[in-house]
């Protein structure tokens, strides 16, 4: 399970959990990927419909930051079972893991699989 601990004291590290691995909340995504720290976004697949309202402009700026950085963005789960796979009550709607927790992953065989589906799309 991955957790997003608040600490702004010590310069994002908990003394529970180490390093801060996820960025939780469109807002806090956005932030991680401008400053390029996030090695992929997990968007909830049902967080389509919220394109049409407000939070059109936020996922649309995560998005482009994402795409600037080459960053991987994928759209599973939905918000629900986003927040009960972190923990968390609420409904999540994206999910940005930082590079700090998948730096031992390779993600080359999943870029090329979403390459692959973008370049049949």
């Amino acid at each position: 399970m991955l957790t997003s601990p608040k600490s702004s004291k010590s310069g994002g590290k908990s003394a529970r959990n180490g390093p801060k691995r996820a960025a939780i909340g469109l807002r806090e995504v956005l932030k991680q990927s401008q400053r390029s720290a996030v090695a992929v976004v997990l968007f909830a697949a049902d967080i389509e419909g919220a394109v049409r309202d407000k939070l059109g402009k936020l996922i649309g700026s995560i998005t482009e930051a994402c795409a600037e950085s080459g960053t991987l963005v994928v759209f599973a789960l939905t918000r629900d079972e986003l927040s009960r796979a972190l923990g968390k009550t609420g409904n999540i709607s994206c999910v940005g893991l930082l590079h700090t927790a998948v730096t031992a992953v390779d993600l080359g065989p999943l870029r090329a699989l979403m390459a692959e589906a973008y370049a049949q799309a």
